[in-house]
């Protein structure tokens, strides 16, 4: 196992005043055989220098700089790139437990798997592994795809975190099956998809049930406006899943917790619409939304014993394309989120 090396994408755009502490949590693993693949994806500031000052600090590092494409492109380069048998993906402003890759790589190697999946540190408070760790072999399209996609019902947990950065991956079976990132761009859920295309083909998935990567909340990544692309995107991706589901025989619960998972991203969209446009605008922008066939759908085929009381008011009054009392519904929702932060 210790000629086995292990690629690490490190995707960056103007994140310079995190970069370092990633890099040295990579650095720093117990598992040395290591190939550092940090690729400038068109920084702006300061983060293409240290990328550059890296490489001088550690003969396994590797820069590329290119022009910006965001961040599913840019994982992409790095699997391409990648010279190790295995592949990692770190976010520029997050950082890992000193045995990660040494954990990891060891369970691929012990169960020849072609992903291996781990949870994540949340403002250092552990987010459970919800699935039972172990090997996955002949329940994987009938299991653990359809927990990728969600939650099935209000209150259940039993699910699979689609983080890419959570992960390892064969860089052997990524190729042979042609996987790839989508551009955020233009879908919504880049690793949810990535995932999904994952299991689709793994024959061997191994779950270690513990906590390795920190997840750092980067407030400065909010936009506080409503992107009115983003519900198109959501329906993009809905259609994607859809056909993938279809046309692979992936179990009924799969389009069930695919429902789930898309209606509560239209329900924050409709939330933000009401928090961030004039009253003019959002019931505009709510009622195009009501009026998409795929959203029509959905609500349609929703079961009623999966949502909670508020989500049975609001697809209620979506079905019945009732604009107005969708919007006071977000509306409450809002006042109700900002007073318990408050």
């Amino acid at each position: 196992m210790n000629e086995v090396i292990a690629t690490i994408v490190v995707p960056i755009y103007n994140t310079k005043d995190t970069l370092d502490r990633t890099v040295e949590s990579i650095i720093n693993q117990t598992y040395k055989y290591l190939d550092v693949l940090l690729i400038d994806d068109g920084s702006e500031n300061d983060a293409k220098n240290k990328c550059d000052e890296w490489t001088t600090k550690d003969s396994r590092i590797r820069c590329i700089h290119k022009n910006n494409e965001g961040l599913g492109l840019t994982r992409n380069r790095g699997i391409r790139e990648a010279i190790g048998k295995y592949v990692f993906f770190i976010d520029s402003d997050d950082y890992i437990e000193h045995n990660m890759i040494s954990e990891m790589v060891s369970k691929a190697e012990e169960f020849k798997a072609d992903v291996v999946c781990s949870s994540f540190f949340m403002d250092e408070s552990e987010e459970d592994c919800i699935l039972p760790g172990g090997l996955y072999e002949n329940n994987i399209k009938k299991y653990l795809l359809p927990r990728l996609l969600g939650r099935k019902k209000t209150g259940e947990d039993d699910f699979l975190n689609v983080s890419a950065c959570t992960k390892l991956y064969s860089i052997e079976f990524l190729k042979k099956h042609n996987i790839s990132f989508k551009s955020e761009r233009q879908y919504i859920w880049e690793d949810m998809a990535f995932n999904f295309d994952c299991l689709l083909y793994a024959e061997h998935v191994y779950i270690i049930d513990r906590c390795f990567y920190h997840y750092c909340y980067n407030d400065q990544s909010i936009t506080h406006v409503y992107d009115s692309h983003k519900i198109d995107r959501i329906v993009g991706i809905y259609n994607y899943f859809l056909d993938a589901i279809n046309n692979n025989c992936v179990s009924e619960e799969s389009h069930i917790r695919l429902n789930y998972s898309v209606m509560g991203n239209i329900r924050m969209c409709i939330k933000q619409i009401a928090l961030y446009c004039n009253k003019q605008e959002a019931i505009k922008e709510i009622n195009r939304i009501c009026n998409i066939q795929e959203v029509e759908k959905i609500v349609g085929e929703l079961r009623g014993e999966n949502l909670s009381k508020i989500q049975l008011l609001l697809n209620s009054a979506l079905k019945r394309k009732n604009i107005r009392i969708v919007y006071l519904l977000a509306l409450i929702q809002n006042y109700k989120t900002k007073g318990e932060i408050s």
